[in-house]
This record gives structure tokens, C-alpha cells and sequence, in this order.
């Protein structure tokens, strides 16, 4: 599994309002799914280990693994209504 993230969010609860408008009928785990209804990612808010920030971390499965570009643009779609910056696993700025 391989993770992205939108970090330096502000505030948990409007986190929580837009990944319930963007992912409807889905809450904690939020999930992203395929036509077929198969999970693409897994969105969760976080509290990031190195330093406290919180966070939408979007975990890629498995089966999905090259579908990068699909959940990163929900998480562009999330930073235009929260801000913050996107982020991979290696904690390098994406885009």
C-alpha cells in the first residue's frame, strides 16, 4: 500500500464536512471506489507523527496501486476548498 497526503489542514471538522461532499455516503474510512465497487483509497484524517499537523491521508490499495492520478485529484479537488500541501510517501510536494 502506498500513501498520499494533504497536510497542513486547519481544522478537523471541516475536513470532515468536505471529504463527506466529495466521497458521499462514506465516513471514516471515506472510500474511493472503482466502477465496480471495488476500493481504490482509503481517506482518513490524521494527526501526523513527525509533527502534530493534521492531515487527509489517502492509502492506496493494493489492486489499485497505479491509480495515482485518480486519487490525486480528489485530493487537489479537497486542497482547493481546505488548502494545505499534497505530499507522498517520501514527503516530497507534489502538485
Amino acid at each position: 500500500m502506498k500513501s498520499y497526503f494533504l497536510e497542513e489542514l486547519a481544522d478537523e471538522q471541516q475536513a470532515r464536512d468536505r471529504l463527506g461532499a466529495t466521497l458521499p455516503g462514506q465516513s471514516e474510512p471515506w472510500l474511493l471506489s472503482a466502477a465496480d465497487g471495488d476500493p481504490i483509497a482509503y481517506f482518513d484524517i490524521v494527526t501526523l507523527e513527525d509533527d502534530g499537523g493534521l492531515a487527509i491521508m489517502a492509502n492506496v490499495s493494493g489492486r489499485h496501486y497505479e491509480k495515482d492520478e485518480v486519487v490525486l485529484t480528489v485530493l487537489r479537488a479537497l486542497r482547493q476548498k481546505l488548502g494545505g500541501t499534497i505530499r507522498d510517501d517520501f514527503d516530497n510536494d507534489l502538485p
